[in-house]
């Protein structure tokens, strides 16, 4: 529930608008913490495939005394490297960040309407703005259907306290669960 910025407007654009503006803030925080993760992710896997490979080559000799040991971890390291790209987040690493690119800029629009239309409250042109960016937020999703993008908890947690600092620092607005 939101307290506070609403308390003497009740226009349903006022509303729509407000409404998309907190929603792709949202969004673009839990992508950024979401790409974060993965990017985490990747360098865990990368670095594990380089530390198993120049440590086989230049541990030969140790490792020939226990064959099982390095057969394993050679084993590993080739897994990962042929599993990785069809792993689902990392194969969308670079899509997952434009959606965040894209999502922050659609709240920026939204921003920018909010304040337009707090200024001069021309619904008209406030309606034909706000439904062009839905416009626009329904072709990038058209183009991101690909991706799901699952909850995760902990990223979850980030964004909705990060999202929860936004509103209270910058609309005197508190979120409550």
């Amino acid at each position: 529930m939101f307290y506070g910025y609403f308390s003497h407007h009740s226009k349903v654009m006022r509303e729509k608008i407000w409404g998309n503006f907190i929603r792709t803030k949202y969004q673009a925080l839990y992508l950024s913490h979401f790409n974060s993760y993965i990017r985490t992710f990747d360098r865990i896997a990368n670095v594990t495939v380089a530390i198993a490979s120049s440590g086989t080559i230049g541990a030969w000799l140790i490792w020939k005394e226990y064959p099982i040991v390095w057969a394993s971890i050679l084993g590993a390291s080739q897994l990962t490297n042929i599993i990785k790209p069809f792993l689902p987040y990392l194969k969308d690493k670079q899509t997952l960040a434009e959606s965040y690119i894209f999502y922050e800029t659609l709240h920026l629009d939204y921003e920018k309407l909010w304040s337009e239309f707090e200024t001069n409250e021309d619904e008209k042109m406030a309606t034909e703005k706000y439904f062009q960016l839905r416009d626009k937020e329904l072709q990038i999703l058209d183009k991101l259907k690909s991706i799901k993008v699952n909850n995760n908890k902990k990223v979850e947690r980030l964004a909705r306290n990060e999202w929860a600092n936004f509103l209270s620092s910058n609309y005197n607005v508190t979120v409550e669960d």
